[in-house]
């Protein structure tokens, strides 16, 4: 089956996110306890876990707890000589609006491994085993939420096969221009897919993804090579782990989900339920361009509780305009459904604000921002383990921003 249209993608995401039922149930979860140690585990050992963290400063905290590296794989190829990609409608439930279009396969080795008895993954040989006329477009490795996970890493593939296959329902075929549409509609995509398809995009717009300028970059960065420990704590001794409670920043919810379009039809879990929405902007550098003339995004180097000190790439938030007038974009979209209830993420960009940086050259700011170009985002975001969720989904933004950046510059 090809989507031809945006209203094509709206439509079968609505149909199947109705058929998902939700409903808040009682603590612990059927199938989830809490073992000695204070942690809410599953029964089976290789699901995630929720637990209890203390930070520096004494502040206790939720974290998710997920040791395997999720795989998040993107099939591509060509039909009549437009690249199309086969998008799953993925129905989870802290989505908002239940279902939104992801990547071919979204799953963890527990998933796809199929240790909880649910159905096969769909189309998961041909981005683990592909065929000797297959192409990797991308292969990474990355670090998911650094502020509400435990060290987890994902791995994102891109493999072009030579033809379409037959789409395995819910899955569809999406032609490249609509996929540009997805990245700036609200709510259309998971974080996911919204990670991988820009470097898609910068592959076909013919953005170098291996721009050797990014070395260097990276290397200023000066990361963290030791990984800290983190002192547990009994979960049920962190403030607003327990849905009764309204006070905290981030608590833990239980539900029970019907959907019928899962590999499992129906199942209890526990969510994290983050209080307030996430912004994240990427600012541009003053003036729109550099005296080279090229649009510059402003990134810097940081770390959070969950990297135990390893430090990222992102957004540098702080250099960017909140005036309206200053905003070239602007999308919301759901943090991962099934692990956080409709916790919302709006990212933006926007050109640095008023006084915020007298930057006109590169490293006017060293220590504090690095202004790049687009070709070096991209060869950052490629890099394994080298940028945070939040720059890889602002340069979501920056690919299809382009035209107006342009303009506006």
């Amino acid at each position: 089956m090809v989507a031809s249209s945006l209203a094509d993608l709206r439509a079968i995401s609505a149909r199947l996110g109705a058929e998902q039922q939700v409903a808040f149930a009682s603590m612990p979860p059927n199938g989830w306890r809490f073992d000695d140690d204070g942690v809410l585990r599953h029964e089976q050992s290789d699901y995630f876990d929720i637990v209890g963290v203390v930070s520096r400063d004494g502040t206790r905290n939720i974290l998710l707890r997920q040791p395997e590296t999720a795989l998040v794989g993107l099939v591509v190829t060509r039909v009549g000589g437009v690249r199309h990609a086969l998008l799953t409608a993925k129905c989870e439930p802290g989505l908002h609006g239940g279902c939104q279009f992801s990547t071919t396969v979204q799953a963890t080795p527990s998933n796809y491994l199929r240790r909880h008895g649910g159905a096969p993954t769909p189309h998961l040989d041909l981005v683990l085993n592909p065929l000797v006329t297959h192409v990797t477009l991308h292969d990474s490795i990355q670090f998911d939420w650094g502020q509400y996970y435990l060290g987890k890493t994902k791995r994102f593939v891109i493999i072009e096969i030579d033809s379409p296959v037959d789409a395995i329902a819910p899955a569809v075929w999406v032609p490249e221009p609509v996929l540009v549409e997805l990245l700036t509609a609200d709510f259309a995509v998971t974080t996911d897919l919204r990670a991988i398809l820009p470097i898609l995009l910068a592959h076909d717009q013919g953005v170098a993804l291996d721009d050797a300028s990014a070395s260097r970059i990276d290397i200023d960065r000066a990361r963290q090579l030791r990984v800290s420990a983190l002192e547990h704590c009994d979960l049920r001794e962190v403030s607003g782990w327990d849905a009764a409670t309204n006070e905290a920043s981030v608590m833990v919810r239980s539900i029970d989900v019907a959907s019928p379009s899962r590999e499992v039809g129906d199942w209890q879990q526990p969510l994290l339920d983050v209080a307030a929405p996430l912004a994240s902007r990427l600012p541009i550098m003053p003036g729109g361009i550099s005296p080279d003339g090229e649009v510059r995004f402003g990134i810097h180097a940081r770390t959070a509780l969950g990297l135990r000190e390893v430090e990222l790439w992102y957004p540098a938030d702080e250099f960017a305009s909140s005036s309206p007038e200053a905003t070239v974009s602007s999308v919301r979209t759901s943090a991962e459904g099934a692990r956080f209830l409709h916790h919302e993420v709006t990212l933006e960009l926007a050109f640095a604000a008023e006084g915020a940086s007298r930057a006109t050259e590169v490293d006017a700011v060293p220590g504090l921002v690095q202004w790049v170009t687009l070709p070096e985002l991209v060869a950052l975001c490629v890099r394994d383990e080298c940028t945070s969720v939040e720059l890889r989904l602002a340069l979501s933004l920056a690919i299809v921003s382009g035209a107006v950046l342009d303009a506006r510059a």
